[in-house]
C-alpha cells in the first residue's frame, strides 16, 4: 500500500513539475527588412568552407536572389565565428598541477542592413569539434546547414 501511494506520488510529482521546466517563448516574427528581402550578399569574414556552403545552400533554397554589390542587396548575410573562452581545468595524478584553457568555438549568421550596417538579426550554433581533417570539414558544413535551416523555418512561420 505504501509503496503504491509512493509510486503514485512520485508520477503525480514528476507530471506536475516537469512541466514547468523548459518554456521557451514562442519565436517573434524576424523583421520586416528580412521577410520582404528579395536579394542578399553574402559575406564571409570566417573560412572559405563556410561560404562555400552557405552559397550553395542558399542558391538550393532559391528563396532570394544573390548579388554581387552590397548596395544591391536587400539584406547582408554575413558569417563569422567567434571563439569563447569557458573556463580553465586543473588535473589530477599524472599531471597534478596541469592548467587546460577549454574553448568553444560557434558559427554565427548575421543579417545586416545594407544602408545601416545595423544588424537586424543574429542566429548562432556552436561547431562540433573534430579531430581529423575529413570530419572537421564536415562538421563546418553541417554548421552552415543548420543556420540556413534555421533562417528558413523562421521565415516559414505563419506571421
Amino acid at each position: 500500500m505504501k509503496r503504491g501511494f509512493r509510486v503514485a506520488f512520485l508520477l503525480l510529482a514528476s507530471v506536475a513539475f516537469g512541466k514547468q521546466r523548459h518554456h521557451l517563448p514562442p519565436q517573434a516574427p524576424l523583421p520586416d527588412q528580412v521577410l520582404r528581402a528579395k536579394s542578399v550578399f553574402l559575406l564571409s569574414k570566417t573560412e572559405a568552407i563556410f561560404y562555400d556552403q552557405a552559397y550553395k545552400r542558399l542558391k538550393e533554397w532559391g528563396r532570394f536572389q544573390l548579388v554581387n554589390d552590397p548596395e544591391k542587396a536587400d539584406v547582408i548575410l554575413v558569417l563569422t565565428t567567434e571563439r569563447s573562452y569557458l573556463g580553465s581545468t586543473v588535473h589530477q595524478g599524472e599531471y597534478s598541477g596541469a592548467t587546460i584553457a577549454r574553448y568553444s568555438q560557434n558559427l554565427r549568421l548575421v543579417i545586416l542592413d545594407p544602408r545601416t550596417k545595423l544588424e537586424v538579426w543574429t542566429e548562432e550554433r556552436p561547431r562540433r569539434l573534430a579531430l581529423r581533417e575529413k570530419n572537421r570539414e564536415k562538421e563546418k558544413m553541417l554548421a552552415v546547414d543548420d543556420l540556413i535551416s534555421r533562417l528558413r523555418e523562421r521565415l516559414a512561420q505563419p506571421e
